[in-house]
């Protein structure tokens, strides 16, 4: 080479050599052009990297763009739901605070017909069963009164009449017309004590006691409707608890579904910033080590040499 400091050339050797202008252009051509080419492939291999770096993050930004939204629908439907749960929960407190008040008055009120239907059968077992028992025997005690009071008067009489025994016509037509009266009372008495024999009779077997089959159906028929009603009250309150525990339990699910999608965003979140962090560090190596390849590239000469050169 020409260039080489060790080569020393007398300079009383050195010819001039004629050389055509038309080759100069030629050589200087070819020199600018390699000179060019050796440019576009450095920058090129620089640009291929950050384009590249363009392209991937490209692709990332726009999927996490997609996930952010998808992110924040779930999020918006998961809040959502939550309202309506606790909403719902507010309505069914308030219908089982209604339905559980209806039951305990209809217990009350069964309560109170079973305390009437006894109070009723009671009263007339001790009151008026034995109050109209106590008039027919009135009745009939009156009926032998006079009876009894009829004979004593036919018997007064007769004794009169007989001790008279000069009597005329007029007075024994009086006397048969007198003993006939108190006999046909004495009857009349009689027939009436009879009677009211049996109407106490009919009155204590009859309808007596068919007022007490009466109250005592009565009674059991508050007591049926009293039980029914018990159990309908625990049935209820079963029911309600149900659903109470239903509703609460929805509201707790939604709630541990939020906490674990949130703590599942925080570890994706982590995961990605260590990744990020590793994936930064490792293109920044890469990245210095490309600079160090640039540059050895561009100390090394890749100019081609014109064809008969020489040193």
């Amino acid at each position: 080479m020409l260039s080489d400091p060790s080569i020393r050339v007398p300079f009383h050797s050195l010819r001039l050599v004629h050389v055509p202008a038309r080759l100069i252009a030629v050589s200087m051509a070819w020199l600018l052009a390699g000179c060019a080419a050796t440019v576009d492939l450095s920058s090129g291999a620089k640009a291929k990297p950050a384009q590249a770096a363009a392209a991937q993050s490209s692709k990332q930004t726009a999927p996490s763009v997609a996930e952010e939204k998808a992110k924040a629908a779930k999020a918006q439907k998961q809040a959502r739901e939550l309202a309506m749960a606790r909403l719902e929960l507010q309505v069914t407190e308030s219908e089982v605070q209604s339905t559980l008040a209806d039951h305990d008055h209809a217990l009350a009120q069964a309560d109170q017909t079973v305390n009437e239907a006894q109070i009723a059968l009671q009263r007339f077992r001790n009151v008026t069963r034995v109050h109209k028992l106590d008039e027919a025997q009135l009745e009939i005690d009156k009926a032998q009164t006079e009876v009894k009071e009829n004979g004593q008067e036919l018997a007064q009489m007769q004794a009169m009449y007989t001790a008279e025994a000069n009597l005329d016509a007029t007075g024994k037509q009086t006397r048969d017309l007198v003993l006939e009266r108190h006999q046909r009372r004495i009857e009349f008495a009689t027939r009436e004590l009879e009677l009211v024999k049996r109407a106490k009779q009919d009155l204590e077997e009859g309808e007596m006691a068919m007022t007490e089959r009466k109250l005592q159906r009565a009674l059991v028929h508050a007591q049926d409707a009293r039980r029914k009603a018990g159990e309908e009250a625990e049935r209820a309150r079963i029911k309600t608890r149900i659903e109470l525990e239903n509703a609460r339990g929805k509201i707790a699910d939604l709630e541990s579904g939020i906490e674990v999608s949130a703590a599942k965003e925080q570890e994706k979140a982590a995961k990605a910033g260590s990744g990020a962090k590793s994936k930064s560090s490792s293109e920044e190596g890469s990245g210095e080590d490309e600079d160090e390849d640039d540059g050895d590239e561009e100390d090394g000469d890749h100019r081609p040499q014109p064809r008969g050169s020489r040193p």
